[in-house]
């Protein structure tokens, strides 16, 4: 049986139904609706996702924190970076080994990229960032999986950024035991690598007049500029026995731990 419909001239026509779709207003609305939505939803997924690489970033520096005392118990010295003597290097990185290359490599390999970060320079980069500068807590002990030595803020390939503190007490020079601390560094929600140079902070942290480095604090804002880092080494001594100028790691990065 078909229906009729009174058309807009009064006439009636067969065949069609009451029921229509939606008009093009209502379609716009809707959309309007959904933007709107999307709007208020987007920021706070992406603050979410923030937090998330924060809370990550801080598990890596308890990590790596962990894997530091292991490494110290075990060999009763801390490893160096690239930027240490050459037999500090070799004692530190390769326990005496006697090869350069072998566990561990002594001459920093240039990075593939900067892998999603910032830097002041390339060369700032190779020398606090370059690929397997955490080799020493993987190979050939495990202290730590190498998944956990990365940058959470970078694509994967920039491990945590890491420099350690020569201190000559005499000798040649090559005592393993010279490095007095390591410090260790995740970039931040701002992925700028580096703010933990000292002068980049704004607050005397130490109280003695230097500038600190500049860490991430959350009540700054989710996205803030800011470093988070942990400082390894006989805190007591640092404080006691380095008179170097805004120098020693207290004066240098003001606080030990950023979480």
């Amino acid at each position: 049986m078909s229906l009729s419909i009174p058309s807009p001239t009064g006439r009636r026509v067969a065949g069609r139904s009451a029921s229509h779709g939606f008009t093009l207003i209502e379609l716009l609305i809707v959309i309007a609706i959904i933007l709107i939505l999307i709007a208020i939803a987007l920021p706070n997924f992406l603050e979410a996702q923030e937090r998330a690489r924060v809370a990550r970033g801080k598990a890596h520096l308890r990590g790596m924190e962990t894997a530091v005392f292991s490494f110290m118990t075990q060999y009763g010295f801390l490893y160096s970076d690239y930027n240490d003597p050459f037999l500090v290097k070799l004692k530190t990185r390769n326990r005496g080994s006697g090869n350069p290359n072998l566990p561990c490599t002594v001459d920093a390999p240039n990075p593939p990229s900067n892998g999603g970060l910032s830097f002041e320079t390339g060369e700032f980069q190779k020398n606090f960032y370059a690929p397997s500068v955490h080799c020493p807590l993987t190979t050939p002990v495990k202290f730590i999986d190498s998944a956990s030595t990365v940058d959470p803020w970078s694509d994967g390939t920039v491990p945590v950024g890491f420099d350690s503190r020569y201190i000559q007490f005499g000798g040649g020079g090559d005592n393993p035991k010279g490095i007095v601390y390591s410090a260790y560094f995740v970039s931040g929600p701002d992925r700028r690598a580096g703010d933990w140079v000292r002068g980049n902070g704004v607050v005397d942290w130490g109280g003695d007049g230097c500038m600190d480095g500049l860490p991430y604090s959350p009540t700054n804002g989710t996205t803030s500029r800011g470093e988070l880092w942990v400082v390894m080494g006989d805190w007591a001594q640092l404080v006691t026995t380095l008179e170097l100028p805004c120098g020693s790691a207290k004066r240098e990065y003001g606080i030990q731990k950023t979480y």
